[in-house]
This record gives C-alpha cells, structure tokens and sequence, in this order.
C-alpha cells in the first residue's frame, strides 16, 4: 500500500470484522484525521509488515486501534503525527483493547506536539491511552516529540527484553544501548 490519501486510515479502515495481515508494505501514507497507514476498529493479526513514512494530522502516524491487535516481526520507522495540538503515537495509537507487540523495531518515528515537560512522555513511537499494550523483544530507537526531544513511549506500557533509548522503568530485562542501524536515516534497520 503506497501513497493512499484518506480522512480515516490512510490505507486501510478496518471496523466490524477481523484482519490478518503478513508481508504487507504501507509506505507514504497518509490520513487526515487517525491513523496514516492504518485505521483498526476491527481486531487484526500483523506479521512481518512494515511501516515507513506514514502520516497523520492526528493520532497514530502509522496505525491507530480501538481494539485486540497483534503485531509481530515488523519495522516502523519515519511515521509521524503532523499537528502540533496534543496528538499522540508517532507509530502507534492505542486507545483501548488489548495489543500485543512483539519483535518490532520503531526508529524516527516523530509528533509534532510540544510540551515542556521534562518528566512525561508523549509516544513518539508508541502511545497507550488505554487498555493494555504488551511489547516484548523490540528495540526504540530515535523517536522524537516537537523541539526534537526523544520520546520512546508513554507510561503505562509494559516492556520485556527491549532496547529503549533513555530508558524505561515499566518490565524486565530493559537495555538502552545504542542498537547500531546501518543507517537508520533511510530506513536501513539491520
């Protein structure tokens, strides 16, 4: 899926029923409202996709969802939420259900949203509004809220074996070494 324009789900807007998808491409999406590549309001299943230079005015830059997702063995990296009022999840918005993340890698996914404090985060790469989000043997690296001030993601998340840059306090077995991209400036993650 590539250069997709829409108000809701740049790509794809899924409400009512249940998606799997594996070795999908969203590149360059974007919507005007919720969710750049992805708009979830119906339960989804992802495998080996990946997210790259997605966009949405407001939350979500790659993937906004209301409810149970899946995700495995993918890459987001570039995604971003362009207004700069209080909009989050430069990658991911979750705002209830359940979401289950595993072996992902979120690099230089950014929102535009501005906040002087030093203490709170607002999901550069990730954002939970609710419900529970699990992310476990992932790396986040190089995420960034507006004034280019790193933001991995939001309290509330738990974390298992991750590489989190700056840190993170909730789970297990969190590291905050530098991942060593190849060159994450053009999206080469390995």
């Amino acid at each position: 899926f590539a250069t997709n324009r829409a108000t809701i789900g740049g790509a794809v807007f899924l409400t009512t029923s249940t998606a799997e998808l594996t070795d999908v491409f969203f590149n360059d999406n974007a919507s005007a409202t919720l969710g750049g590549a992805l708009y979830l309001n119906g339960s989804a299943m992802l495998n080996r996709t990946s997210f790259i230079g997605n966009t949405s005015v407001q939350h979500g830059g790659a993937i906004w969802s209301n409810v149970a997702v899946q995700i495995d063995n993918s890459i987001f990296s570039n995604n971003k939420v362009s207004s700069t009022a209080a909009y989050y999840g430069g990658a991911i918005y979750s705002t209830t259900g359940t979401a289950m993340l595993a072996n992902l890698t979120f690099s230089n996914n950014t929102i535009a949203y501005k906040n002087a404090s030093a203490t709170l985060s607002y999901g550069g790469a990730l954002y939970r509004n609710g419900g529970a989000v699990t992310l476990n043997n992932s790396v986040l690296w190089g995420n960034k809220r507006g004034d280019n001030i790193a933001d991995q993601l939001n309290a509330g998340i738990l974390v298992n074996s991750a590489i989190v840059q700056n840190n993170y306090t909730s789970g297990t077995n969190i590291k905050f070494g530098d991942p060593m991209f190849t060159d994450a400036a053009i999206d080469d993650l390995s």
